[in-house]
């Protein structure tokens, strides 16, 4: 039985959103897609998530906060943390034990 990947994005740049849904969906991948903390721990308590991406700074609330809750609460999602602040993240990683994606990046085809 083939377990559908599910990845949800987190951030507030609605083109990096789509262009990054399109990108893994392209792939086979399942995407959801989220604005700001609030709804993504909404969407965190309803569905079941393989990858995270989570931008380190968002509306209502902290990327590195949102994450690091999402490793307590589910060890076996891969959260990757993205960010166009490479020195201020670097200085906060602590033991978030997540991956980094710094901005931008070529999402490639």
């Amino acid at each position: 039985v083939q377990v559908e990947q599910t990845v949800l994005v987190v951030d507030d740049d609605l083109d990096l959103c789509q262009n990054l849904k399109d990108a893994f969906e392209q792939i086979g991948y399942r995407v959801c897609l989220a604005h700001d903390v609030e709804q993504a721990e909404k969407m965190l308590e309803l569905a079941r998530f393989q990858v995270v991406l989570v931008d380190y700074r968002l509306p209502g609330g902290d990327g590195m906060k949102l994450a690091s809750h999402i490793r307590q609460e589910k060890p076996d999602c891969n959260v990757i943390l993205m960010t166009g602040y490479r020195n201020e993240l670097a200085d906060n990683l602590g033991e978030l034990k997540a991956k980094i994606c710094y901005k931008p990046f070529d999402i490639g085809t």
